[in-house]
This record gives C-alpha cells, sequence and structure tokens, in this order.
C-alpha cells in the first residue's frame, strides 16, 4: 500500500518546508509566481504515493519511480502554475504532464525545466553588458557629499496633487521618515526638503537648515485622506486624483541613497544635476516613444478587474505607466539586446530574466526603512498605488536590490541548479546533535525536460508534456492512464492569476508572440476560463463550483481506478471548502487522509497570515455505500474526528492559531463528508448544493479552545483565552469574540481588546497599553487576571525595570508565582515569542 494512504512525515516535512519557504530553491526563482509552493512537501507526495516505505527514507537519494507496471509513472497537474509539482516530479523520473490556462505559467514552467548553456549565456550577457550598461549607468550618476562622482542606487519619489481649496501643491508623504539604519535615523524636512540624521524614534525634530520645527511621524496623507500643508484643508485623495482629468499623479523626486566608491552608503537631496540627468533620459524616451511601443513597450491598456481596480482608481490607463520615462528608455535598451539573441533556449533565459526583473523596476515599489532595500511590486497579490515609491538603478552598482545584473546573476545560479539539484539538509555535527542547515547535492540529479508535443510522446524518449489551456477538457490524454494527480488548485477569491500576470505578460508577449502565437497571441492572458471567484469579472460562486467540478471529472476519467488525486488547500472562509466538497462529491472521488503541513513563513507585514496547508488524499469512489448514517452518528464521527485532527496538530505545533487550525478542521470534515457515500438516514440529509460546512466552523472553535485551554496551567479562564485566542494576534474579529459570548464584556472590561472604526474588527491591547490599568488594580487591591500579571512583567522587562519588585507585588496580590512562571512558558510556546522566554529565564533566578 502506498505509504500517502497510512500516513504522511509532517514533523521532518514541516521542518524543511518552514526553512525552504525562506531559501527556496534557486529554479524557483526563475520569475515571480504567485503563492508558489514548496517543493520539499511535493517531493514527499511524491515519494509516499509510489513508495511504501516513509518518503524521508528515500529523500535524499536518486530515485526513479515506477508504476504498478514497471514504467516511469504518468504524473498530472491540472493546475500547474509555477510548476514546482512538475519539476519536483521530473526529479523522480515520472512522465510529467502540466496544464494551466495562464500563458505566464507555462513559460515559467518550461524555463524550469529547460536547460541552457551557461556559457553561451554569459557570452550573450557580456555582449548585452558592452552595448548597455555605461548608457544605463550614465543615467543613475550622481555626487556624493564630499563631491566625489557615485551611484544612485534609489531615487525617492513622491506622488503630489493640488489642493481642492488653495490649488496649493500637497505631497503625499506619510511621514518623513526615510530611512532607520542602526544608529541615526534618516529624516526628511518637509519644508526645505532637507536630508539629514537624528535620534531615532523622535516625535518632535528641528531641521538643521531651515530650523522648521515638525513631528516626523505626521505626513500630509493618511489612508484615504490628504492634509493641505497650506491651508490645513483635509481632502479624499481620490477626488483630487480626479480633477487632474484622465492622468495619473505626477510624482516629484526627493531623495537619493548613493554609493560612493570612498565614502560608501549614504543619503541626500537631489541637486540641479540629478533633476537635469533626469530630464536628459526622459527626453530621451519622448524622442523614440512612438518606435518603442508596441515594439519594445507593451502599449495594451489595462483592463478592469477586481486586482487592478485600486489603481484604475488613480488614473493607470495603460501598462506603461506604471513605469517612469528613465525606466522605460532603459528596460527599452535591455530587452533590444536580448531580442538579438539567435539561439531560442538562450533568448528564452533573457527574456525570463528581464520580465521577472520588472518586478522590482516599476513606480509601484517601496522603500523599506528598516531593512534599507527596495521591496518588489509583488510582495502580495495586488497593485497598490504607492504615495512615495522608490526607483532602483535598472542595471545595478555594487548595492542595491532588483537590479537587471542582480536578477541575471540569480539566473545563473537557476542554471546551476539545474545541472546539480540539491536538497536542505540539517548538518550533523561530530556529537550527532543537529544544528544549521546544509546543501546536500542528490547524486547523479540533473533537471532536462525533453518535450512532448502530444500524450504517446511520453511512452517514448520524451519526459514532459505542458499544455497552456484549461483543464476542464483534457481530451488530449486517454482515459485511465494518469497514475496520479498532484496539484494546488486556486483559492477561491484569494488570488486574481490572470490578472497580475499580465503585468509581466505583456512584456514577454514583446518576444514571444511570433515564436508561441497559441500562448501569446493574444493582447492580454485569456481570463474568461480562470477558475476563480471575481465579480469584476462576473464570476460567482456558481462559477468556481462548476469549473472545479468539471477539472475533477475530467481528472477522474484520466485517472486509473488505482490512482490517487493528491493536493493542497488553504482558504480562511467555510464558502471555498463547500465549494470543493461539492466538485469532489460531483466528480467521484472521496478524502481517505488529511494532512497539514506548514505551506509558507510568516514575515514582515504578512506574519499573522493563515501558514497552514491541507493536504488531501482522494481515491476514486468506484463502489458507492449502500448503507445510510444515521444523523447523530454522522455527526458525531465529524465532531471526533476533527477533535482528534486538531488534537493532533496541536500536539506537533503548540504555537497554532485558530485560523490554522480551521483549515486543519476543514479538511477534517470533507474526510468525513465524502466517506458518507449513502447519506443520512431519515429527513435531514448531506446538501452538498448548499454549504452544509456552516456549521462545522463552531465545532473547530470548540475543540481548538478546549484542546489549548486543556494545556494551559489551572489559572482564571480569562488569561487561558487569552493565550489560545489574542496573545499572537494585532487585531481580532468580532465574530470570534462574539462566540465568547459570556465572556466578551469581560475583554473589554479587562481592556483585553479596544473597539475600532471597523465594526468587523477589534484590537489587541499590548502590555505596555495595560500597564496603568494593571497597576491601578494593584492599588486599589483588586484581583488579578494571571494575564495582568504577565503583562506587567513584560512591561518591566522591555523598559529594563527590576523584575524581582514587580513579581513581589503580583504574589503579594494574590498571584501564585509558580503558576505564573507556568503561564509565562505557556505564552511562549503559544506565541513563539522569544521575549516570554527571556521573562521565564529572569523568573528562574527570583525566589
Amino acid at each position: 500500500m502506498p505509504h500517502v494512504l497510512e500516513g504522511f512525515p509532517i514533523d521532518e516535512i514541516d521542518e524543511l518546508a518552514w526553512r525552504e519557504s525562506n531559501v527556496r530553491k534557486p529554479v524557483y526563482h526563475i520569475h515571480r509566481w504567485f503563492a508558489r509552493r514548496v517543493g520539499s512537501t511535493f517531493r514527499a507526495l511524491l515519494l509516499g504515493t509510489f513508495l511504501e516505505d516513509n518518503p524521508m527514507k528515500h529523500y535524499y537519494q536518486r530515485v526513479e519511480l515506477k508504476n504498478g507496471d514497471g514504467r516511469p509513472p504518468i504524473v498530472l497537474d491540472p493546475f500547474m502554475g509555477g510548476g514546482t509539482t512538475i519539476l519536483e516530479g521530473h526529479r523522480l523520473g515520472c512522465r510529467m504532464i502540466g496544464v494551466d490556462i495562464n500563458p505566464l505559467a507555462w513559460f515559467i514552467t518550461k524555463r524550469e525545466l529547460e536547460s541552457v548553456d551557461k556559457q553561451k549565456v554569459e557570452k550573450e550577457f557580456s555582449r548585452i553588458e558592452s552595448a548597455v550598461k555605461s548608457r544605463i549607468l550614465s543615467l543613475y550618476k550622481t555626487w556624493c557629499k564630499r563631491e566625489h562622482e557615485a551611484d544612485a542606487m534609489y531615487i525617492f519619489w513622491v506622488k503630489k496633487l493640488k489642493c481642492e481649496n488653495c490649488d496649493a501643491e500637497v505631497l503625499l508623504h506619510k511621514n518623513f521618515i526615510l530611512a532607520k539604519p542602526r544608529g541615526k535615523w534618516v529624516y526628511l524636512c518637509p519644508k526645505c526638503g532637507e536630508i539629514f540624521r537624528n535620534e531615532p524614534s523622535l516625535e518632535s525634530l528641528q531641521c538643521p537648515k531651515c530650523s522648521f520645527l515638525y513631528n516626523p511621524n505626521l505626513g500630509f496623507s493618511a489612508g484615504r485622506k490628504y492634509l493641505c500643508p497650506n491651508c490645513n484643508f483635509r481632502g479624499e485623495i481620490l477626488h483630487a486624483v480626479r480633477r487632474r482629468g484622465s492622468e495619473p499623479p505626477e510624482h516629484e523626486m526627493f531623495a537619493l541613497e548613493y554609493y560612493c566608491d570612498q565614502c560608501g552608503r549614504d543619503y541626500k537631496k537631489p541637486g540641479a544635476e540629478d533633476f537635469k540627468l533626469y530630464h536628459r533620459a526622459r527626453d530621451k524616451f519622448e524622442g523614440i516613444r512612438g518606435g518603442l511601443l508596441g515594439v519594445l513597450i507593451p502599449e495594451q491598456e489595462i483592463p478592469d478587474g477586481y486586482s487592478t481596480s485600486q489603481m484604475k482608481k488613480f488614473n493607470y490607463r495603460y501598462w506603461f505607466q506604471m513605469f517612469n520615462e528613465r525606466q522605460l528608455y532603459c528596460l527599452s535598451l535591455i530587452l533590444r539586446e536580448i531580442l538579438k539573441i539567435e539561439q531560442e533556449g538562450v533568448r528564452e533565459f533573457f527574456l525570463a530574466t528581464f520580465s521577472d526583473c520588472l518586478n522590482a523596476n516599476n513606480m509601484f515599489t517601496v522603500y523599506n526603512a528598516t531593512c534599507l532595500k527596495l521591496e518588489p511590486l509583488f510582495g502580495g497579490g495586488y497593485f497598490w498605488p504607492r504615495m512615495t515609491p522608490v526607483e532602483g538603478n535598472v542595471w545595478g552598482t555594487r548595492y542595491g536590490r532588483g537590479t537587471f545584473m542582480g536578477y541575471y546573476r540569480k539566473g545563473l545560479k537557476a542554471l546551476e541548479y539545474q545541472q546539480r539539484p540539491y536538497e536542505l539538509k540539517l548538518r550533523t555535527l561530530k556529537n550527532g546533535e543537529k544544528r544549521g542547515w546544509e546543501k546536500f547535492f542528490v547524486e547523479e540529479d540533473k533537471i532536462r525536460g525533453v518535450f512532448a508535443s502530444h500524450f504517446k510522446e511520453l511512452y517514448g524518449d520524451k519526459n514532459v508534456l505542458l499544455k497552456c489551456s484549461s483543464a476542464t477538457d483534457l481530451s488530449f490524454i486517454p482515459d485511465g492512464v494518469v497514475d496520479a494527480v498532484f496539484t494546488d488548485p486556486p483559492y477561491y477569491d484569494n488570488i486574481m492569476y490572470s490578472e497580475l500576470s499580465d503585468f509581466f505578460y505583456v512584456w514577454l508577449r514583446l518576444g514571444l508572440k511570433d515564436k508561441y502565437p497559441e500562448v501569446f497571441g493574444s493582447p492580454l492572458t485569456l481570463r474568461e476560463g480562470e477558475i476563480v471567484v471575481n465579480e469584476a469579472q462576473g464570476k460567482g460562486n456558481d462559477f468556481y463550483v462548476w469549473g472545479l467540478t468539471q477539472v475533477f471529472r475530467e481528472v477522474f476519467r484520466v485517472l486509473r481506478d488505482e490512482g490517487v488525486l493528491v493536493f493542497v488547500f488553504q482558504y480562511r472562509r467555510t464558502s471555498a471548502w463547500a465549494a470543493l466538497l461539492h466538485a469532489l462529491t460531483e466528480s467521484g472521488f472521496q478524502v481517505v487522509a488529511v494532512y497539514p503541513t506548514y505551506g509558507e513563513t510568516p514575515s514582515g507585514v504578512r506574519r499573522h497570515r493563515i501558514n497552514y496547508d491541507a493536504i488531501l488524499v482522494c481515491k476514486k469512489a468506484l463502489e458507492k455505500k449502500k448503507q445510510q448514517a444515521n444523523w447523530t452518528t454522522f455527526w458525531e464521527n465529524l465532531t471526533r474526528t476533527i477533535d482528534s485532527g486538531i488534537m493532533e496538530a496541536l500536539n506537533q505545533h503548540p504555537d497554532l492559531g485558530l485560523e490554522d487550525v480551521f483549515i486543519v478542521g476543514m479538511g477534517k470534515a470533507l474526510e468525513v463528508y465524502t466517506q458518507t457515500g449513502g447519506g443520512i438516514a431519515g429527513e435531514r440529509k448531506v446538501d452538498v448544493s448548499e454549504n452544509p460546512l456552516e456549521k462545522v466552523e463552531n465545532i473547530v472553535f470548540e475543540s481548538f479552545l478546549s484542546r489549548v485551554v486543556e494545556r494551559a496551567p489551572k489559572i482564571d479562564h480569562v488569561s487561558k483565552i487569552y493565550a489560545a485566542i489574542f496573545a499572537m494576534k494585532e487585531k481580532i474579529g468580532t465574530d470570534i469574540i462574539d462566540k465568547l459570548s459570556h465572556l466578551k464584556k469581560v475583554f473589554e472590561e479587562e481592556k483585553l481588546v479596544e473597539k475600532t472604526k471597523n465594526s468587523g474588527k477589534m484590537v489587541v491591547s499590548s502590555p505596555l497599553s495595560r500597564k496603568e490599568f494593571v497597576e491601578e488594580k494593584i492599588e486599589k487591591g483588586l484581583p488579578l487576571n494571571y494575564v495582568d500579571a504577565a503583562h506587567l512583567l513584560w512591561t518591566i522587562h522591555q523598559e529594563n525595570g527590576a523584575i524581582t519588585k514587580i513579581f513581589e507585588a503580583v504574589t503579594h496580590a494574590g498571584i501564585s508565582g509558580e503558576k505564573l512562571r507556568q503561564y509565562i512558558r505557556f505564552l511562549g510556546e503559544r506565541t513563539g515569542n522569544a521575549t516570554w522566554k527571556e521573562i521565564e529565564d529572569k523568573l528562574r533566578l527570583v525566589s
């Protein structure tokens, strides 16, 4: 029996996936894709499907998988996206079939599998470098503060508009903090524009040049509003934008970060030469603009859509308007040289590199003031017009993120990986301790796709068949010939792949439409058949359910009777899971196993997102169960299965949040529902045409709460609930608080949550914000909760105060010292925050 039907090495794979989501394999850096899953998960799933052993026994080996007939397995991914499944299956000797309606997905996967001669690539890069490097860098020259010639790394811009009240110009700065390096921060004076350094976190600041006194944290824009510094009028940004007519807002250059060979990196206010240089680039572009559009610069209009709606409100009508004239001129120089490359594979390598670098060379990027680097456009799945965008040096100097040179080097690493693939492995020290990660090169492994043009060629020497089409029609595959299906279906209304990929597609099409007219012939990606929920495209829940059902029906047809369908899924509401349940039951599949696993590492502004995926293993339901289940029996089984799955998940990861547990619970619910083949006896039956999972959400919540609370020390219930749900959040939905009906008012009275303007959200109070409230309780002799004591200790620890004195005060107020230590440890387990561990260590020294 395949191992995946009995178990999955969650602990080992979670550890690998956690690491790999931070440091992805170089081949997956060939081009940006949206919501890409980590390769380690799919490698283990493939091994577990075709081997009876634990996949980890063979994970670091060169394996040529075989099906029951002793031949290479035929594996299908009907939603291949960025090609993770296709690549990992290819490395394990499978014959891979990848299908995706999105041309960008097709091209990225092709590039990941198709190796090219590295020496020829390097030769072409030298030619491109000789042709354009000096021309581009000449447009990014500046002078350092000591009058040495330097290279501009980043140019800072700000959107500007006219005040609706007095017609004065308003620069839409959100604040006047430019950068937060160690030591002194870099500030901007809103009056004279001077760039200078001063102490961090100041609320009052005086410009050293013009002596203007101001608060650097308060700018002229906040959310949708702007404040006119001339007349103090507060207006709507979009209202002012519309007054401008049909053009996007103008930008004004206000700062540069440069690199000087003699002085290093620094910031400065732009001088006359900096403006002159930009105007020179702009004039060069305008002089040849007519000959570039449609040839080296895309001319397509931005279509209406869910993802594009916000930037269209800012009057962005054409894709090229997302770039300034200097960027467009430099990019056209590079693309012109790329299109001269004669060898097809090398030319496509550079087209992929060029397309990927667009992500960082546009006017929708932003400067990360803490990490001191540019953040590309697609940190998330949206087009958000930045009030203070940053322009990078298109070619690149010694430092700076997002340069063409940097993306080229990244591409070279992908080529090297194709020739010598590796997996990440925990390093074993001489004493047997495992610490740190190392690259483990799989012997004789190599990525070399040999592309088939039709299915029968997969029985010969071809090993990959890629199709850019909708998986609702897999008629090119005969019945019952696919051994397994692995995929990652679209997540309901979460990501609008076609709308986002158009940004890259319109540029790639300039170099690929003649070679691949059937893929890149259309001016934009064909989104009509894309299976998503998108109101802007007129696609609702019914369309999504229909599309997913059609794909699963086709999968059922082409899959062998003994084959498996394995996919990962993640969504935070029951609607998508109900649609998935409908598609599975209508197509004839039942879920036979569910495994929760880490999907992505939380980082930056997205650290509170869902981090878990549910892996669902499905088999054909070839024989319908004749015996119907009693409703009570069914519901008890459903509750028991969900509770068991949540308990197991918490055993493996005690820091799981409610959102992650929801994914686990929904996966388990699908397992129970799809296995109830005969329905439910009596009047009440499972009707998957509606949403049968709404009540499951309550089961998940109750199970999660009870399982987490039972792990807490025996203390007051409010403190337990806080650690279980609130401790790792900045905001929480009122729907969750409503489930705690008997404690809802208590949490507000104890100032653990605060109301916001958003009626659907409440802010979780920080320990610092509760300090005075807790101290007042102590002064009045009111009883303390353990969360009160914990918050007070946190605040004193952060202030480097005497923790012993506070510990004595809270224990005198009735808090058990031993239980407080246990609670602090529990908070550390729940949140993964090192500060709680530091407090726990200090408490060990307190008698």
